[in-house]
């Protein structure tokens, strides 16, 4: 999604922070959504999970896992004469399964055999200019978050990354060998 400076109208990636044309400091927009969408979103949102626990707790209780059954009082409890018999519920369900986490993201860090990673718009940098396609110079020890894995481009391994609320492409290595990525286990 193209985003518009604020500053002299060009047209910008929806990831910029500052504008490749006049080099103003776009500042973080709601995309033109009004406080009162944002509040009816929250609303509605609050909807759903009411509904989807309603049906979920429905399910649960007519699921047969969660079937009780009867069972009569010991001998010792007799009741008085004329008096049904009590009887009390035992589930006979097995134990639910417990939710697990999430598994850990995949992850890299910039290496020490370069001083920066140059993060770019789009996979390549023969033939590029540098001030519009570099989005930022993330530093050598951070730590990126994989988002996609590896595109080929100018004879170079890319992947989409993130950091910092930054979103790019860094390459693998540079174009003489060095490593940029040290991928984490």
């Amino acid at each position: 999604m193209l985003k518009l400076c604020p500053n002299c109208s060009a047209e910008l990636p929806a990831h910029a922070r500052f504008c490749n044309k006049c080099g103003a400091e776009i500042l973080a927009q709601a995309d033109g959504f009004p406080a009162w969408g944002w509040a009816l979103l929250g609303v509605g949102m609050l909807g759903v999970f009411a509904v989807c626990f309603a049906i979920g707790l429905f399910l649960w209780r007519t699921s047969p896992a969660s079937a009780q059954t009867p069972t009569a009082l010991p001998a010792s409890a007799t009741p008085a004469p004329g008096l049904p018999i009590a009887t009390r519920s035992v589930s006979t369900s097995t134990p639910r399964p417990t939710l697990t986490t999430e598994p850990a993201k995949n992850m890299a860090e910039i290496s020490g055999e370069v001083s920066f990673a140059a993060m770019r718009n789009s996979p390549g940098y023969v033939g590029k200019n540098d001030n519009r396609d570099v989005i930022v110079e993330i530093p050598a020890g951070s730590q990126v978050e994989i988002l996609e894995g590896s595109q080929s481009a100018d004879g170079l391994r890319w992947w989409l990354v993130s950091w910092n609320d930054y979103q790019g492409w860094v390459a693998e290595r540079t174009g003489s060998g060095k490593t940029i990525l040290v991928f984490n286990p």
